[in-house]
Parts: structure tokens; C-alpha cells; sequence
């Protein structure tokens, strides 16, 4: 299924503008130099193709695997073929490479040797004959070269690259078609992508450059295939198709992003329709940018302010917005191992059945925040929390890099099928804020909207309907859930000994067990903070009676102090203060105009 839709991917890159795609004879490679040589084969010139310091995108001769072994490719390589010359990084110097060098001239002597009367045929293989002394021009002319990078050639005199020359293209494509034939398997077969009967099947496959990979790239794991997947009955057509468009897919800096470990490849059946960039608006955290630009629900640009608030992780009204939602929309997770690629997750669906999805997710894990514009201004905003920011806030220090691949999976799937959330990934969250009760980022937005979203979709699709009901954006004053409540009076608590200027913070000491084993902690904390309000009376403050009135009112819903809480019902304690905590914060003036 997965290759049969990279097949079909190929071939709409073929009617695309937006992308160069390699045909059976080419490759798209990264080029970085250009040897301008005479008809004797002499360097005239090195030009530097690159474009800050990256090489350009070029269609030349198909390029050989090189995984061991000394192999040339034609009429474009590094210095170490062309000239036998390369410097070593490990050893800090140029080094001599002779026979890369003599391996690269036979290769390029059988290929051009039946057009040895034309004058492309002289200079190459006059290029080879003058080693030595182009080694020299290059070191007069740009020694850069000689450090890495690929290269290809031009006469001096001609637009055109010596290996788009018709006559030079031919004869590679001759050979390489025989040799083609030389190594496909002769058994009869069906390809399990085509489903077509085939006389010759494909016994060596092209590799996945994957970032994290292999530098030389990996072959997609088949489950039962070795290296080189001859137990898998494929045609050489669709191996090259399916190859050559995930590698066109990962050279795009439009269609594939990096996270956690995991390179996520995305593509549509129209290929570079506006629509696609929902998947990544959907992936990646908030761009600042996008803070100073209002949302407009009608107009000409309704896609892209759509775009702008998924990024934002805000809902859209779906009815409302112009865009094809019958575009399908492919999405593959892969990840490298030693020299195998895994494929981690799949999915394929309508543009509009992603927009649905991704609205879920938001809509399940909305809650209030405040957010600064400028260094006055501030809105209240009612927002969802995005696939990379939860991963960076369930390890320690955001170092998503440790992340185990099967919780970016599960989470991913659990978004795109709409389905509970792992209740893993929820349990370390939990972790990290008991860890972590000292810093005051520990209970924060994103934290908070993950959990919120986890409870609300665990109730709802375990048919707690009243449970479900508990679970809300903002605080909740008319709630009975005992976790809830007691999690506001800890808010209330926290606050009441800060401003009686103790140098201390409950939250630090306290608040593992509160979310815990409340019955234990509780009834001390109560009692402690008579002691908190007896001071705040004392230097003259009023507030001691709003608060021990909240508290009261508050503690109306708890008839008493559980021992254990269960692990949905620390969720709900932790919903429950930072609804409270983040209510206190709000102005009487701000939550009215709210």
C-alpha cells in the first residue's frame, strides 16, 4: 500500500512544476563545482555552484550506492575519482587515491569508447590523461573542491553540462541498460506494487538518504528481506519510482520535517496545493509571526488564515472555509536503524477528514491562557496544545531527542484515528511535575491542555458522560469533583502563604502528596494556613477573608479527604489548580471584559 502510493506520488511529480524528478537514467544530486575543461582535457576554470555553502540541485547520470568498495560514477563524483586527490579529514592533509582514480577512467573509457571521434570523448579521457597537471590548476584555481562536494563538467565553450551532451547521454543510457539486464533477477513473478506479471524482477534496490541514517543511506526494512530485499518480489520500474520519490520527498524543505528522532514525510495527490501546509502548521510550535496577524474567516485568503490558526492550535469553523477537502493526504513516519529504514506510521485520508481530526485535538485540549503582546498588551485566548510541544514538556530539560520512538507513534496515531491519547505519555507527565514541583514552569499550559485533553477523551469514549462534563476550558466553579476542588483549594493554599511572605513554597514540599494521598497531607495544610491568615490579618490585608471564604465554599464539595487518587483523578487535581491558580491571577476587570 505504502509503495503503490510512493509509485503514484513519482508520477504526479512528473507533471508537477514543483518538482525536479529523476528519470530511469538520472539522479537528482546536490552539486557543488564545475570543471570547465578544454578539448584537451585541460581545467580552464572551477566554478562554485554553491548557494550558501549548500550545493545546487542538479539532474545528472544515475549515481552508483557507494556503501564499500571502490565505485566510480560517470561524469560526476568527488575529487577522489576525478583525481585521485582528496583531503582526509581525519588526517588533516591531501592524500593520493590512485586507484579510485583508475577505476573512475575505465569506467568512463567503456562507456564513451564507441564515440571515440568525438571531441567530448578527447576531453574527458584527455581530463584523466592530465591528472597531475590539473591537479595543479585546481590548487591555483580553488582548492575548495579537493574537500568534498560533487562535481561535474562543461567544455569550455558550451552551456550545456558535458553529460546532458545527447550523444554522451546516450551511451550511458546503452550501458546502463545492459547492466541493468546483467543483474535483475531472470524467476518469473508478480510485483507486489504493480501486480503485474513480470519476466524480471528487481534483485538490487536504491537506498533512503534518511536524515540520522546511514551517510551512504539505508533500504527500507522488509520484514523476512535482507539488505537488499531479494525475498521481495518487485519490479526495477517501481523500486525506482518508489525510491527516487521519497528521496525527492526528503530533499524538499516543503514536504518532510524532523522530530524527535523521526523523519515525517507528507505529500497530496495534488501536489503543492495550498492545502498541504496544514500538516505542517499542525506539527510545528507557533510562529511568532503569526501573533500580529487577525484571523479572517472570509475573503480570497481564507487557506492561509486557516493555516495560521492551526499553527496557532486554534479551532477552525470547517463549514465555513474554500478549500478541496476531497484531496488526499499521505503521511509516513520513518526512522533509521544501523542500515535499515522503519517505517513507524501511516495514514492516509482526505484533507477535510485531517482538518476534522486536527480539530478534535484541539477542541479536546483547549484551555485559557494568557499571552503577552509586546511588552503592555496582553490577550486571553482560548488554544489548543501541538504534537512538539507536548513531546519537548514530558522530558527533562525539553530534550525530545530521548523520547522512545513508540510514544511519538502512539500519540501520532492517537490524534489521526481520534482515539484516546497514550496513557503513557499522560502518566509522564504526571511524573515530571511531581519531579519538578519546584520550578515554577512545572505546571504550565502545555502540560495542563494535554492532560485535560487525555481525561476528556478517556470519559468520552468510556461513555463518562458526567465525568466529561467536569473537564473544562476554565475554571470551574460549579464542580463536585472532589480531586477538582481539592486541586483549587492547593491554588488557594499556595497563594495565602505566599502573601504572608513565608520563604517557603507548599507546591515544592507538598504538592505529591496533595495530588496523591490527599487524606495525609490535607487536614496539616488547612491547619497551617489559619497560621498564614492570622498573619495576613495581622499587617492590616483584607484578602484573608476572600480567601477563607473560597476555601469554605470550596470545601461545601468535599464531604471528605479521600486517601488515594486514582491516576484520571491526579489529572483532575492538576486541572483543578492551575484553573484556580490561574483565576487568582486575573483581574476582576480582566476576567469581566473576558
Amino acid at each position: 500500500m505504502i509503495l503503490k502510493e510512493l509509485v503514484d506520488c513519482y508520477d504526479l511529480m512528473m507533471n508537477s512544476d514543483k518538482f525536479q524528478v529523476a528519470d530511469f537514467n538520472s539522479s537528482i544530486k546536490k552539486i557543488s563545482f564545475k570543471f570547465v575543461i578544454n578539448e584537451e582535457g585541460l581545467i580552464k576554470q572551477v566554478l562554485d555552484l554553491q548557494e550558501d555553502k549548500q550545493g545546487v540541485f542538479m539532474s545528472v547520470p544515475l549515481q552508483v550506492t557507494k556503501t564499500s568498495g571502490i565505485l566510480p560514477s560517470f561524469l560526476c563524483d568527488n575529487s577522489k575519482y576525478l583525481l585521485g586527490y582528496f583531503y582526509n579529514k581525519d588526517k588533516k592533509s591531501f592524500q593520493y587515491f590512485d586507484k579510485n582514480f583508475e577505476e573512475s577512467k575505465k569506467y568512463h573509457e567503456i562507456i564513451l569508447k564507441s564515440i571515440e571521434d568525438s571531441k567530448y570523448y578527447k576531453a574527458i579521457m584527455g581530463f584523466f590523461e592530465n591528472k597531475d597537471k590539473n591537479i595543479e590548476n585546481v590548487q591555483k584555481m580553488d582548492e575548495e573542491c579537493l574537500k568534498g562536494g560533487l562535481i561535474v563538467f562543461s567544455l569550455d565553450g558550451d552551456k550545456e553540462c558535458i553529460h546532458d551532451i545527447y550523444e554522451v547521454r546516450q551511451k550511458f543510457i546503452e550501458y546502463n541498460s545492459i547492466k541493468k539486464n546483467n543483474t535483475q533477477s531472470k524467476e518469473e513473478g508478480i510485483c507486489l506494487v504493480s501486480g503485474n506479471l513480470l519476466d524480471e524482477l528487481c534483485s538490487k534496490y536504491e537506498v533512503i538518504k534518511l536524515k540520522g541514517g546511514q551517510p551512504a543511506g539505508s533500504y527500507i526494512c522488509f520484514d523476512g528481506s535482507d539488505s537488499y530485499n531479494e525475498k521481495v518480489n518487485i519490479s526495477y520500474n517501481s523500486m525506482f519510482k518508489y525510491t527516487t520519490a521519497l528521496n525527492t520527498l526528503l530533499l524538499s524543505e516543503d514536504n518532510n520535517l524532523y522530530m524527535s528522532g523521526n523523519t515525517v514525510v507528507f505529500w497530496s495527490d495534488k501536489i503543492g496545493c495550498k492545502e498541504e501546509e496544514f500538516f505542517p502548521a499542525f506539527m510545528l510550535e507557533e510562529n511568532e509571526r503569526d501573533n500580529e496577524i487577525e484571523y479572517n474567516q472570509e475573503g480570497v485568503d481564507e487557506i492561509e488564515s486557516v493555516i495560521r490558526l492551526i499553527r496557532k492550535g486554534m479551532t477552525v469553523d470547517v463549514d465555513k472555509i474554500n478549500y478541496d477537502s476531497s484531496i488526499n493526504m499521505y503521511i509516513l513516519g520513518l526512522s533509521p536503524n544501523n542500515a535499515r529504514v522503519f517505517i513507524r506510521f501511516w495514514f492516509k485520508n482526505s484533507i477535510g477528514d485531517f482538518v476534522r481530526l486536527s480539530n478534535k485535538h484541539f477542541e479536546d485540549t483547549k484551555l485559557k491562557r494568557k499571552r503577552n503582546i509586546g511588552k503592555k498588551n496582553f490577550v486571553y485566548e482560548e488554544v489548543g496544545v501541538k504534537i512538539s510541544s507536548i513531546l519537548k514538556t514530558i522530558t527533562p530539560y525539553g530534550k525530545t531527542q530521548n523520547v522512545p520512538n513508540t510514544l511519538i507513534n502512539s500519540l501520532f496515531k492517537s490524534i489521526l484515528t481520534g482515539n484516546v491519547y497514550p496513557i503513557s505519555i499522560y502518566n509522564q507527565i504526571l511524573g515530571r511535575i511531581r519531579a519538578e514541583a519546584g520550578e515554577d514552569f512545572v505546571i504550565n499550559h502545555i502540560r495542563v491542555s494535554f492532560i485535560k485533553g487525555y481525561l476528556k477523551r478517556y470519559y468520552r469514549l468510556n461513555k463518562f458522560r458526567d465525568k466529561e462534563g467536569e473537564v473544562t476550558v476554565s475554571l470551574n466553579t460549579k464542580s463536585t469533583n472532589v480531586a477538582y476542588n481539592l486541586g483549587r483549594i492547593f491554588a488557594i493554599l499556595e497563594k495565602i502563604q505566599m502573601d504572608s511572605n513565608n520563604g517557603s513554597n507548599i507546591r515544592e514540599k507538598y504538592l505529591s502528596a496533595a495530588s496523591s494521598t490527599p487524606k495525609s497531607i490535607f487536614p496539616n495544610l488547612l491547619n497551617l494556613a489559619q497560621h498564614h491568615i492570622a498573619k495576613i490579618k495581622k499587617e492590616g490585608s483584607t484578602n484573608f477573608n476572600y480567601y477563607d471564604k473560597m476555601i469554605g465554599e470550596i470545601l461545601l464539595n468535599v464531604n471528605e479527604f479521600p486517601a488515594i487518587f486514582s491516576s484520571d483523578e491526579q489529572g483532575m487535581f492538576i486541572l483543578g489548580y492551575y484553573h484556580q491558580r490561574e483565576d487568582i491571577y486575573t483581574s476582576k476587570k480582566d476576567r469581566e471584559e473576558n
